[in-house]
């Protein structure tokens, strides 16, 4: 990202690339020092180093004025009691500030209310090897659109279902024979996928009483494989299918839910943004309760918060990079 400071993006000009030029710079002051920080205090310089970071993205992205965030625009939700967890303390969007602003630079869905860490730590790429206890139901979805089938239409595989929204099966069972139940397998799986609005123009195959294609997986998870229409509009290539319904993070394709009922899917970075404010809030406000959470010989949380507070180095720079260029 230094390299984008001698000629900065979008309407980064004048006063706003004074602003560009210094928020990074204090971005990077700040990773730096999170690299060299232990768990008991990295979230405070990785969030506000993102925070800053966020500062010079609305420089170059939001036409008009306002374009400075004069606060968060995220809090915690105060109820009198210390969360008992980490996946429990929940974060809450405000109407105005850097969160609201920085999603709407980005088209990224919001959060409807108040919203547990737990249910965004699920919507991070980098935490599919270390869960925490009590992680919500919420679920990205690996998308790879790879052939063409002679209708001209393109398929695209949806990976990472949760395999409860199939019917159950047996070894023995015909998977294209008739069953009363193909019905509710679809309806399920329509009624999940409709949560995530970039899919909005996929189909199936076959339905109405057939199999879709629905395949539990091992890992405790499921594929279907839908198909998109071109159409003389639509894209006509693989890469632009996947450009159209996917965001490109971490090396994967990933489709995004909507989590504020609109009509965008959130943006990894907004996940990032929620979820390093409660991680820096919970350390800096209840060091109590944070102490116990990373204190690997009690809790059940405390290497995942490790690895993600180590995986942030990587990925929060990454993904500002991929922003700041239009590649995300």
């Amino acid at each position: 990202m230094r390299s984008l400071r001698a000629d900065p993006p979008g309407l980064a000009v004048g006063d706003r690339k004074a602003t560009f030029v210094m928020a990074l710079e204090q971005a990077e002051q700040l990773f730096i020092a999170a690299e060299n920080t232990g768990p008991a205090a990295r979230p405070l310089p990785l969030f506000y180093g993102l925070s800053q970071a966020g500062r010079a993205l609305l420089a170059t992205k939001v036409p008009g004025d306002p374009w400075r965030p004069r606060s968060h625009g995220i809090g915690e939700v105060r109820g009198g009691v210390a969360a008992p967890t980490v996946a429990d303390f929940e974060v809450e969007p405000k109407k105005f500030g850097a969160f609201p602003m920085v999603a709407q630079a980005l088209s990224s869905s919001g959060l409807r209310g108040p919203t547990r860490l737990g249910d965004l730590w699920t919507l991070l790429p980098d935490t599919s090897r270390f869960e925490i206890p009590k992680s919500g139901p919420h679920r990205l979805l690996n998308v790879v659109a790879d052939s063409y089938r002679t209708d001209g239409t393109i398929e695209v595989e949806l990976s990472g279902l949760p395999p409860h929204l199939g019917v159950p099966r047996s070894p023995d069972d015909d998977p294209s024979g008739v069953r009363s139940d193909w019905g509710e397998e679809e309806a399920r799986v329509r009624d999940f996928l409709s949560h995530y609005p970039s899919l909005t123009g996929l189909r199936f195959a076959t339905g109405g009483g057939q199999p879709i294609g629905f395949v539990p997986m091992s890992g405790g998870t499921a594929r279907v494989t839908a198909l998109w229409s071109e159409g003389p509009e639509g894209p006509r290539t693989t890469g632009e299918v996947t450009r159209l319904v996917a965001t490109s993070y971490a090396g994967y394709d990933m489709a995004y839910p909507c989590l504020d009922g609109g009509d965008r899917p959130l943006h990894p970075l907004t996940v990032w943004w929620a979820v390093l404010f409660g991680l820096s809030v919970l350390a800096r406000y209840e060091p109590e309760t944070w102490g116990r959470a990373i204190d690997v010989n009690g809790s059940r949380e405390a290497v995942a918060l490790e690895y993600i507070l180590e995986a942030a180095l990587d990925s929060v720079p990454e993904l500002l990079y991929r922003v700041f260029t239009g590649d995300a």
